[in-house]
């Protein structure tokens, strides 16, 4: 007689392979205001749910700096049962925890020195992130006398994503994701889903405000503060070892960078998170700023670490909330969770990603907003190109059905993803443009066509960046004679920066945001069946997707 029967239910086998314990032991879940968005340990004990019901965060300072008023906003709901259950939750999952089960893989910790024997190298080229200036002089103290990542084989460097996407089609109801990537790892394989780092799921309907998001951020802080010191004892199959860590690269799209960081908007008179450019308004009752001008290197003085820390200090301390958006702008920075990290520096480390600044802004903005609605491109003409599309070969792994599709979509272009543009901008439009646009128009596109075309290669020279720099700059330029100030937009004075850093972090595939816009819609994919704290579930499921094959 056997002493073991296989279940005969997927929940009993579940049960038995300790998924709580295998899966899901990094996991911490907060009560999350449904006001303010201020996160709560979340008690076990019902008891203890009802003596901490309400949200705890002051909302008013007397004169002497004591709290005289809370939010005190309900934290839960009572079932038919009469249970507490929370109204909303953040899932967070632990980077440390995270770490320790991707360190007891099997040639995981190979992998990560793998970069320093990288066969792809040469003087005045940058491959990757290790050809740039942070990754070469990165230091947490300004004192040591060895570059953080060349101090020990398990110092890491993590690039970090905060993106908000909406759950379900037909409502409004936005959930924000925050991941890490590895980058000690190989480029080929740090993007994995299997190897990306997912911290945490904030939960919606709405997004958090402004400084809202630090109470979210606040769980990882803490982890990165323990990994830049001393470090954490880990094993690995080389045998046990101390790993340490450090936030590098933070790549977003602009309103994500401005809450995560601390930032103005991109819309504001300190737009420009790098350098001290103000930018007025155009005037005439309009909110548009007016972005003209100023496309020569080093006309405006550089923002720097310290100034961004003491702006940001300053906005902390000041009581009412009409001085603080007085002091945002004309400083463009509020206090955020990472101005804590003394390393972090938000001016040289949050990137222009270019998937949003070029591919999602610049080429998408000028089909839609200069050739489409100054009529410069028409019904027919779209149809003319959708038929020469349809007659090309393009090289493999690119899929042109969907542009063909989507060219005639709407007013034209309806729906291209980043990647669409992406193939479209450097591959079809010197073609499909040719002749239907007016010579000024085309000649000063196809110049930025070729100034991206290199900087988005897989590899580039310092000389080809600095001469794309160039032509990025003429581009600028001419758009602005040809289309005058009331067309000119944040992106454009962007491009001035782009150049920087490359110097800073190696070709665009280094630090661009494609991998986590697809981790975005793995998230989205995930079957909730729509019941409450969905969250959760999310955040479970997609933990597992990353480590059941660490079984």
């Amino acid at each position: 007689e056997l002493d073991y029967r296989f279940p005969k239910k997927l929940a009993t086998f579940i049960t038995r392979m300790d998924y709580q314990g295998r899966f899901y032991s990094g996991i911490t879940m907060y009560v999350s205001c449904k006001e303010c968005h201020k996160t709560h340990n979340l008690p076990n004990d019902q008891d203890e749910r009802k003596s901490k019901r309400l949200c705890r965060r002051v909302t008013k300072y007397n004169a002497q700096g004591n709290a005289i008023r809370w939010c005190g906003t309900d934290l839960y709901r009572e079932t038919k049962k009469g249970k507490l259950v929370p109204h909303r939750i953040y899932v967070f999952n632990s980077v440390i925890e995270t770490l320790k089960k991707f360190l007891a893989r099997d040639g995981f910790a190979q992998q990560i020195t793998a970069w320093k024997n990288r066969h792809l190298q040469k003087e005045g080229h940058m491959f990757d992130i290790y050809d740039g200036n942070v990754w070469k002089n990165f230091k947490i103290n300004s004192t040591d006398d060895t570059p953080f990542f060349f101090q020990s084989d398990f110092n890491l460097g993590f690039a970090i994503n905060v993106d908000w996407y909406q759950q379900y089609a037909g409502s409004v109801y936005s959930v924000g994701a925050i991941y890490l990537t590895c980058l000690n790892l190989p480029r080929k394989i740090r993007n994995l889903r299997s190897n990306s780092i997912f911290v945490g799921l904030m939960p919606g309907p709405g997004e958090a405000h402004l400084q809202q998001i630090n109470s979210y951020l606040q769980p990882l802080v803490n982890e990165l503060k323990t990994l830049m010191g001393a470090g954490i004892e880990m094993a690995t199959s080389m045998g046990n070892v101390v790993v340490r860590g450090a936030l590098v690269l933070g790549t977003l799209d602009l309103p994500a960078a401005a809450k995560t960081f601390g930032f103005s908007s991109h819309n504001s008179t300190c737009a420009c998170r790098q350098c001290e450019r103000e930018f007025p308004s155009l005037g005439g009752g309009s909110n548009q700023r007016n972005f003209a001008g100023g496309w020569d290197d080093n006309i405006y003085p550089r923002n720097t670490k310290q100034s961004n820390l003491m702006y940001a200090i300053e906005w902390s301390q000041l009581k009412t909330e009409a001085e603080r958006k007085d002091h945002v702008k004309k400083h463009g920075t509020r206090l955020s969770a990472f101005h804590q990290l003394s390393y972090f520096d938000p001016i040289k480390m949050v990137v222009y990603d270019p998937l949003h600044n070029v591919w999602l802004g610049t080429c998408k903005r000028i089909m839609h907003h200069i050739f489409i609605e100054r009529k410069m491109l028409t019904k027919d003409n779209l149809k003319y190109m959708a038929e020469m599309v349809s007659n090309l070969v393009l090289p493999y792994g690119y899929d042109y059905t969907s542009i063909i599709r989507k060219i005639n979509v709407g007013d034209g272009f309806g729906y291209f993803k980043a990647d669409e543009w992406r193939v479209f901008t450097l591959h079809l439009c010197p073609l499909l443009l040719k002749g239907l646009l007016p010579t000024a128009d085309y000649d000063n596109w196809m110049v930025f066509v070729g100034a991206v075309r290199v900087m988005s290669l897989a590899h580039v020279s310092l000389e080809n960046a600095r001469a794309c720099h160039k032509l990025i700059i003429k581009f600028c330029k001419k758009f602005e004679d040809l289309y005058k100030k009331e067309c000119l937009y944040s992106n454009l004075h962007y491009h001035i920066h782009l150049y920087a850093q490359m110097l800073d972090y190696g070709s665009w595939h280094s630090h661009h945001a494609f991998n986590f816009e697809r981790n975005n819609s793995d998230l989205k994919n995930i079957n909730t069946n729509n019941r409450d704290l969905m969250e959760r579930t999310i955040a479970r499921r997609y933990v597992e997707s990353i480590h059941k094959e660490d079984l």
